[in-house]
């Protein structure tokens, strides 16, 4: 008997697909940066809580992103972006404490608890105070040294690559790559050569007992 045509389908693998250009850019650090400039138009005009958080998350992520490219880049402009929106931040996080406690409050208190009352009257005047002290930080937020940021910041971070450091020129020469210092002794007590960079795995045996000599090898 001839069997006929199977009928078990065929699977075609999958690949993953590369993020699109427009996913790229809103994950980037120059988006993040216009994004700061976009919000704080919108949160100036009455301080609502979703411009307010709005406005944090991307000043968070501009500072996230700093951090980690202060640790490649020592260019002072990291550091001076940072400092630049920290008073905005603090600010806008002390008001958005406030409006979350605001929200709980009209989902969980009942209507007829003086408590409950006298709390939310203690809550809206404070936050008529919190929202005087972040229109203040943002007045003082110079936006037009952030607008500068803008351009040289991303462009300063596409250039750096792994293992290639444009600003600082050999990564030897300010540290990196110099932990590994002198032979490290076996148990033989033969040395060994040292490795040309610095390796975490090299550094972690000579943080090792046996390395100190805390626990020399014993002898049958």
């Amino acid at each position: 008997m001839m069997n006929g045509p199977s009928t078990q389908e065929t699977r075609v693998p999958t690949t993953a697909t590369a993020p699109t250009k427009s996913v790229q850019k809103k994950a980037g650090l120059a988006f993040w940066m216009q994004r700061v400039l976009a919000e704080c138009d919108k949160v100036s005009a009455d301080f609502a809580p979703n411009p307010v958080h709005d406005l944090r998350v991307a000043l968070r992520r501009c500072h996230s992103m700093a951090d980690g490219l202060m640790a490649i880049d020592p260019d002072k402009s990291w550091k001076q972006m940072k400092r630049a929106g920290k008073p905005l931040f603090q600010s806008l996080g002390n008001l958005r404490e406030v409006q979350v406690m605001t929200e709980w409050m009209e989902r969980l208190s009942a209507l007829d608890d003086p408590a409950a009352r006298s709390l939310q009257a203690f809550i809206t005047s404070r936050e008529g105070e919190l929202k005087n002290d972040a229109l203040s930080a943002l007045q003082n937020f110079d936006r037009k040294r952030w607008a500068s940021w803008c351009n040289s910041l991303p462009r300063r971070a596409a250039r750096l690559r792994l293992g290639f450091f444009p600003a600082i020129g050999d990564p030897q020469a300010h540290g990196i790559g110099t932990l590994d210092r002198g032979p490290r002794v076996t148990t033989t007590g033969a040395p060994q050569p040292q490795p040309d960079c610095f390796s975490p795995a090299a550094y972690w045996s000579e943080a090792s007992p046996l390395h100190c000599g805390k626990f020399p090898p014993t002898t049958a």
